[in-house]
């Protein structure tokens, strides 16, 4: 739209601008520039403060997207603040609020994007447990001098002194095995 300084008429005035146009005394309708500019600060202040707010939403979606997908795929929680901000450089908001990754030739979605980090962010992950999982083995500890494959009178008797519970309970073990 066009913008005049002068009209003929009030009916001429685009209706958003008739607030902003005043009579002029030599005849017709004359552009209060001090109003319009009032006008335009507080819309721009208006804009600014509703792009703060969308970027704050966008940030919200963003981390709360990234937190699903870390749930979903085992990264660990203390980790999870990292992911967020390695995936605000891969990823961006759109104005629909859905994750559109800033790379073409990237990965399309988080998940699949965590699942390609996870070889050089082994950190990341959680440490498997339970099923599945190969069987630790436990350190030996010490040999029991009570036992007949480590009999030690010497160590015995140490222990007796030293440390009386540990004595009986290593002794019990050897007459069990």
């Amino acid at each position: 739209m066009t913008v005049r300084l002068r009209y003929d008429t009030e009916d001429a005035i685009p209706e958003s601008l008739r607030s902003h146009y005043a009579p002029d005394p030599a005849g017709g309708f004359v552009l209060q520039a001090e109003d319009l500019a009032d006008t335009l600060a507080r819309h721009a202040s208006e804009t600014s403060a509703w792009a703060a707010r969308v970027q704050e939403a966008a940030d919200a979606r963003l981390s709360a997207d990234v937190h699903e997908a870390c749930s979903r795929l085992g990264v660990r929680d203390a980790c999870r603040a990292d992911v967020v901000r390695a995936a605000r450089e891969a990823f961006r908001v759109d104005d629909t609020l859905t994750l559109v990754p800033l790379s073409a030739d990237g990965p399309a979605t988080l998940d699949a994007w965590l699942t390609t980090r996870r070889a050089e962010s082994a950190p990341w992950w959680d440490v498997p447990t339970g099923a599945g999982v190969p069987p630790s083995r436990p350190e030996p500890g010490p040999p029991n001098p009570f036992a007949r494959e480590t009999l030690n009178l010497t160590e015995q008797g140490r222990l007796l002194r030293a440390q009386p519970e540990l004595a009986r309970r290593l002794r019990d073990q050897a007459r069990q095995a």
